[in-house]
């Protein structure tokens, strides 16, 4: 299906789940939802989303916590750099958003989440790419996630408002 006109596109893995955007004067917003998606799941898929919406402004994408768990720092950075390479490409206005902090579940984890911000937010800058800083934002507020082992893994309904008005 063609959808006619988009404003903007968000895709990414649970976490975009339920979100909303509100509608622009130029039209609706789409929420793509993959769960479990990796960066390169994100990269395969936006081909085949993008001849869905041939008129759309805006690109939202959140995806890059689900490739923490492989510890393949050197091939993420190089994922997100054909990733964003492939969506600045399409001449849309381009945003990622950057991965949230974890509670509880371990040093390790926390610690690359905490590499790919930082590595990711100056990267965005010096492509003139606007990044929503969700680490600083989420960090030190373990009530906007969700502190059990539930599907999507997370974000609690506060921490959605919070991640789609940062959005």
């Amino acid at each position: 299906m063609v959808y006619p006109t988009t404003s903007t596109l968000v895709i990414g893995s649970s976490m975009v789940r339920d979100l909303y955007i509100p509608p622009t004067p130029s039209g609706p917003s789409k929420v793509y939802c993959f769960p479990g998606a990796k960066v390169r799941d994100i990269q395969h898929k936006l081909p085949s989303i993008l001849a869905c919406h041939a008129k759309v402004d805006n690109i939202i994408v959140h995806v890059g916590t689900n490739d923490i768990r492989e510890r393949r720092s050197t091939a993420l950075r190089k994922d997100f750099t054909t990733l964003i390479t492939t969506l600045m490409g399409t001449g849309k206005r381009i945003v990622i958003s950057g991965p949230l902090p974890t509670y509880r579940k371990g040093a390790e984890r926390w610690s690359r989440l905490f590499w790919l911000h930082t590595w990711l937010k100056p990267h965005c800058a010096s492509l003139g790419i606007p990044y929503v800083d969700n680490f600083n934002l989420f960090w030190e507020r373990p009530s906007l996630l969700k502190h059990d082992d539930s599907c999507p893994p997370g974000i609690d309904p506060n921490g959605k408002c919070f991640l789609q008005g940062n959005m």
